[in-house]
């Protein structure tokens, strides 16, 4: 971890799972949505507290078909550092064949 933040690293801890603002917990192997426009979905490989910050390294995925109540997205490994605040939910989630998985969209998702 230190060899690849971009500041010093005072202090680093890493866990499996983190709470959710304003309520929720993520856990490592989840299946997350994020708070942008449009909407990312992403697995949490870890959870990192850096010089008092707290980040999740999140695999992010390709949307393959979006529909009202869920979507379905390619696993691809393609792993970034994000601020926890930018995590909207947790979403449950099904493995399909071929790669791919389907998340449920809570109402607040849609």
């Amino acid at each position: 971890m230190k060899e690849t933040w971009d500041s010093e690293v005072s202090t680093c801890f890493m866990f499996a799972s983190a709470k959710l603002a304003p309520d929720g917990v993520a856990h490592k192997q989840a299946v997350i949505i994020l708070k942008t426009a449009p909407p990312q979905v992403c697995e949490v490989w870890l959870f990192a507290e850096v010089n008092s910050e707290v980040f999740a390294l999140v695999s992010f995925r390709a949307l393959v078909k979006q529909d009202v109540a869920f979507s379905i997205w390619n696993k691809v490994d393609d792993p970034k550092m994000i601020p926890l605040e930018e995590i909207k939910c947790s979403l449950p989630f099904k493995n399909l064949k071929d790669n791919q998985f389907v998340v449920i969209l809570p109402f607040h998702c849609r």
